[in-house]
């Protein structure tokens, strides 16, 4: 693989983590208003948001593994 390559796959690796951060925090946080409220819709939706922000943090992570 080229250096070019790995470069690219890095900064690839550190987008998928940056995009990825905040859905996570904001998952929480709508999770914690939908308790609050008592609403199950809006604890799905929060739920949702954290597991797609927990997979791009994980497809980062996997990204940077096989780089080396």
């Amino acid at each position: 693989m080229t250096d070019e390559n790995i470069k690219n796959l890095r900064n690839l690796s550190k987008v998928c983590h940056r995009s990825g951060i905040l859905p996570i925090f904001l998952g929480i946080l709508v999770m914690f208003i939908g308790g609050i409220d008592f609403n199950a819709y809006v604890l799905a939706v929060g739920l949702l948001i954290f597991i797609l922000g927990y997979s791009f943090v994980k497809i980062a992570d996997k990204i940077n593994k096989n780089i080396g």
